[in-house]
């Protein structure tokens, strides 16, 4: 049987005092630790969904600016394009003129030329039906 004498109340008083040690010395620094990296681990999880965000954020805005450059780029060639069919339009109409134009002016140069030479190429047709006309005739032949 368990006897209750001076012996149980010193061991509980050491007991008590050795709590009180273990306590001061041990569980409360490791407690502090533990604390301190909780809130260090909670900051870290912070800045990490804050770093997610931005990031989310930046990769949004990055889209929206390309898209926006994508359509400017688009618009630009079109312009370009619009740009240059309206000078190619104009281009070949310019040389489209000027051919008709150079045409017309060799047209009236055929025509000034053949109005010059054509009385002298009737004279010169009249003057070889009569010597084909005196040969199939017989007319001033020397035989």
């Amino acid at each position: 049987m368990i006897s209750i004498n001076a012996t149980l109340v010193i061991q509980v008083i050491h007991f008590l005092i050795l709590v009180y040690i273990l306590n001061r010395l041990m569980f409360r620094p490791i407690l502090k630790i533990i604390q301190d990296r909780s809130e260090h681990i909670d900051v870290g999880h912070k800045e990490i969904e804050n770093l997610e965000l931005k990031t989310q954020d930046l990769t949004n805005e990055y889209l929206s600016i390309e898209r926006d450059a994508m359509k400017q780029a688009h618009e630009e060639r079109d312009r370009v394009r619009m740009d240059a069919t309206t000078r190619a339009d104009k281009f070949y109409n310019a040389a489209k003129d000027k051919v008709t134009s150079v045409r017309q002016e060799i047209d009236r140069e055929v025509e000034q030329e053949v109005r010059k030479i054509r009385p002298f190429v009737q004279r010169e047709a009249e003057a070889l039906i009569d010597v084909i006309t005196e040969k199939m005739i017989g007319i001033g032949t020397k035989a």
